[in-house]
């Protein structure tokens, strides 16, 4: 069994969430979780830090931690603007040029899970800036519905060998004709414990 891990990338700089409500957001969930003692002060003032902070990534501290501890990872970029993710193609390509010279995976990360078309346009999108088919996608949230991994095999992507009928289906696909692998998804996602009268860092 091989483990590589996958760096959902959804910010790249405060400017971008200047009108979209991420940063009100976050403030007002920061203050919500000190008062209610969820997080530590020390947490508290790093997320109000962040929000007068341009950069909104360590996309560069995780390569060098990742080289540095010979850990195969993969960074998923989105070709187009969803829930929570407001950084353009412009903005994206220098970033997914860097991670590619530094020698690491690259793919999308897929935000239209319905929409052939849209499916179709992200895959060309991203094909243009990598300049090689093969390349993966992985969901922005996980999401999916029944049809899919049907639009993604219809729409430039070429499924896995799995049958679509079983369950659970595969998260990972790859893109273009030469190269189909089989992926078992196991996803472990940072998630939120709350402790009654307990702090916790993030």
């Amino acid at each position: 069994m091989k483990v590589i891990i996958s760096h959902d990338v959804d910010h790249l700089t405060s400017v971008e969430h200047l009108f979209d409500g991420v940063q009100l957001k976050l403030f007002a969930r920061s203050v919500l979780e000190r008062m209610n003692q969820v997080i530590s002060a020390d947490e508290y003032g790093k997320r109000i830090d962040d929000l007068f902070k341009t950069q909104w990534h360590h996309i560069d501290e995780l390569m060098d931690f990742d080289k540095a501890n010979k850990i195969p990872s993969t960074f998923f970029f989105a070709m187009t603007k969803g829930k929570g993710l407001n950084y353009s193609q412009t903005a994206v390509m220098p970033v997914i040029k860097r991670v590619m010279d530094r020698g690491f995976d690259v793919g999308v990360h897929g935000i239209d899970f319905q929409d052939p078309q849209k499916i179709n346009s992200e895959c060309l999108a991203f094909k243009e800036i990598f300049g090689k088919s093969d390349f993966g996608i992985r969901m922005h949230y996980l999401r999916m519905d029944e049809n899919t991994l049907d639009k993604f095999d219809q729409n430039g992507f070429c499924l896995t060998h799995l049958n679509l009928q079983t369950k659970p289906r595969t998260e990972l696909a790859r893109c273009g004709n030469s190269l189909c692998i089989s992926w078992i998804p196991m996803n472990f996602i940072r998630g939120i414990r709350y402790r009654k009268k307990k702090s916790r860092e993030s």
